[in-house]
């Protein structure tokens, strides 16, 4: 599996995680992949570069966290190309206890919103952003809100109450990170 981001520090110490977890050799070299996209409204090409190196097998089960969009998701448009999208199943009841996993999602996905940590969900049903949310509450005690973006769910933010809480989970984590550090400008309300 290649893991990609447009972050090189982020790229390297995720390698050096998945080296340390047994998820990747440290031989992998990490390569630099060049996109051009083109603006609908505008027509202009722009060129990107991103990062990424490659596991040694599946080991973050992509298949069990991405699916392709099909006509029960709430933004399908028939004849659309195929586009994958996340999938929040209850596997992940038991595949995202630790701390670590919690970090690399808000790394990955995360933002701050309203002084509170949001997770972007993607183009998921409704009834897949409440497993998440039942994740987040059994797992790691978090309680959570569903965000809308006209009338569909885009993410959840971790109640302002449970903030302290996730800074404790994840903070020396994203630390590690210096590029990351920015995710943590969050108000600690117990301190």
């Amino acid at each position: 599996m290649d893991i990609e981001q447009s972050d090189l520090g982020y790229v390297q110490w995720k390698k050096y995680k998945c080296v340390e977890l047994g998820l990747s050799n440290a031989s992998s070299k990490i390569s630099t992949v060049f996109r051009k996209r083109t603006d609908k409204k505008t027509g202009i090409v722009t060129s990107t570069a991103s990062y990424r190196f490659t596991t040694l097998s599946k080991c973050w089960q992509f298949d069990s966290f991405y699916v392709y969009k099909s006509g029960g998701d709430p933004t399908y448009q028939e004849g659309e190309a195929p586009r994958r999208r996340k999938r929040f199943t209850r596997e992940l009841l038991e595949l995202f206890k630790d701390p670590l996993t919690l970090a690399v999602f808000y790394m990955d996905d995360g933002s701050v919103a309203g002084n509170s940590p949001y997770f972007a969900t993607g183009e998921c049903p409704l009834n897949e952003v409440e497993i998440l949310q039942e994740v987040f509450l059994k797992n790691f005690g978090l309680n959570t809100n569903v965000r809308f973006s006209e009338r569909l769910p885009v993410g959840i933010t971790i109640i302002r109450a449970d903030c302290d809480k996730f800074l404790d989970l994840v903070e020396d984590i994203v630390k590690e990170v210096p590029s990351m550090t920015y995710k943590l400008n969050i108000t600690r309300y117990n301190s």
